[in-house]
């Protein structure tokens, strides 16, 4: 019985400029996605060199080359692959895609062989062939694969743009965006772009993100990049990671994150933000929440927490029982952050800690992720970026020295400093970040700040 198809459409714009050889790189590249499992589909964006309309025997000769050459290339690797004739149709130029023909894609990708679509649509209006977007086709394509509902038979499994332009511009990075979650992040960054190719790659892909299964994933890079035969080649590290080739969450100084043209994109999840300059407190672990607790007041946001789904994300995370009382004794009055990412996959809470003859210092008392979203999908990068953002002056926290994450918090620190053992001879590590932290002597305040915070756990 034939495997599961998990399909990856390939959008490739710019074959035009493109020499043989990088084709051919490319079309090496696609071959190995497809000796790893994917089934590629690779359409064919011609929109650098032909506008929209009617489609002359001349442009349907352009368009046939553009197509065959990149079926030269992935032919070079020994792969089979075939140009497919136009399998959509339309009304009137003005209305959608119709995928009219799914058979003439499905039979050579039941048989191995990747085909190469030409962005072609028959009008019935007109009874003509018509030129339409690239995107308009991967979104159909991604839209009617998705209403199959045999995940069992067919899904989608990666989105992929190959453009000239490269991943979408962080203003942050000075270079492209390394991770996107689209339900945080998309409206901000769409105000940042400037450049019509970079809006149009972000829309088409949320859009098709949005049709797709919430494990599907969207990446965007240059042509070049995706002709590299190295084992950092973002095209083959996501698909045998499911990550970016590096963290979103590492700092931006060119050495622990170095620039890239390569942005991995998803759906992802919405995150809950709440900030506190003067400190708020908890909800109530059950029942409806009051405006004040314990004599203090809750701010806005905080009352739409879910305290019961906080606790468990918590003792998912660190695998022990939370001591609530004594917790909520501690913290209340004093949160200046929470940060909540989807449904409770991860989170963070954020305390103001004073000591004597020192500044309050914004303390990350909790981080946790959920067990099942430890080490992918971005959950970690996601609340870490976040919290971040929201302290970007100053931040602190401690781990046991022996935590094997520690590793990751060093990467995304700017220093630390080991304490000496505790009266029960626990050893905490201190770690610190942001744009204006205190180095030494001051740093004393925040070894002293993590020296007096009290265990939360039973």
């Amino acid at each position: 019985m034939r495997d599961m198809i998990r399909v990856a459409l390939i959008k490739i714009r710019g074959v035009a400029g493109v020499q043989d050889q990088v084709l051919a790189d490319i079309g090496r590249t696609i071959s190995r996605l497809a000796r790893l499992g994917l089934d590629p589909v690779v359409v064919v964006d011609p929109a650098d060199v032909a506008e929209t309309g009617y489609v002359t025997h001349e442009r349907m000769a352009d368009l046939t080359r553009l197509a065959n050459r990149i079926q030269t290339g992935i032919e070079r690797d020994g792969r089979k692959s075939v140009v497919v004739p136009p399998m959509f149709s339309r009304t009137t130029a003005d209305t959608g895609l119709k995928w009219t023909v799914p058979h003439l894609l499905l039979l050579p990708m039941t048989s191995k062989i990747i085909p190469v679509v030409v962005p072609v649509a028959y009008d019935e209006h007109a009874s003509r062939n018509t030129l339409c977007a690239a995107d308009d086709v991967v979104i159909e394509l991604a839209s009617r694969i998705a209403g199959l509902a045999r995940p069992d038979v067919i899904a989608l499994d990666k989105v992929i743009f190959l453009d000239p332009v490269g991943g979408i511009p962080s203003t942050e990075r000075g270079a492209a965006h390394v991770l996107v979650n689209i339900e945080q992040e998309y409206d901000a960054i769409m105000n940042e772009l400037t450049d019509k190719r970079h809006v149009a790659n972000l829309t088409a892909l949320k859009r098709v993100l949005e049709l797709s299964p919430a494990s599907t994933s969207g990446l965007v890079t240059t042509l070049q990049v995706a002709a590299s035969q190295s084992t950092r080649n973002p095209l083959i590290y996501n698909l045998l990671t499911d990550r970016p080739v590096i963290s979103s969450s590492l700092p931006v100084d060119g050495k622990r994150a170095p620039a890239q043209a390569t942005t991995l994109l998803r759906r992802g999840m919405p995150v809950m933000l709440v900030y506190s300059p003067g400190g708020m407190s908890l909800p109530t672990v059950t029942g409806p929440t009051p405006d004040i607790v314990n004599g203090l007041v809750v701010c806005d946001r905080v009352a739409e927490v879910d305290m019961a789904k906080l606790v468990e994300l918590i003792e998912n995370s660190f695998g022990r029982t939370l001591d609530v009382g004594r917790y909520l004794a501690r913290v209340n009055g004093n949160i200046a952050g929470l940060v909540i990412a989807g449904d409770y996959e991860g989170g963070a809470i954020i305390t103001w800690e004073n000591k004597p003859g020192s500044d309050r210092v914004a303390y990350l008392d909790k981080f946790a992720v959920q067990r099942r979203s430890q080490g992918s999908a971005g959950v970690a990068d996601i609340v870490f970026k976040a919290m971040v953002g929201l302290f970007s002056k100053e931040l602190v926290w401690r781990s046991r020295t022996e935590n094997v994450v520690n590793k990751w918090y060093f990467d995304r620190s700017n220093g630390m400093v080991k304490l000496p053992p505790g009266e029960n001879g626990t050893k905490w590590t201190v770690f610190y970040t942001g744009t204006e932290t205190r180095e030494r002597p001051d740093v004393a305040a925040y070894v002293a700040v993590c020296s007096g915070v009290e265990p939360s756990f039973k």
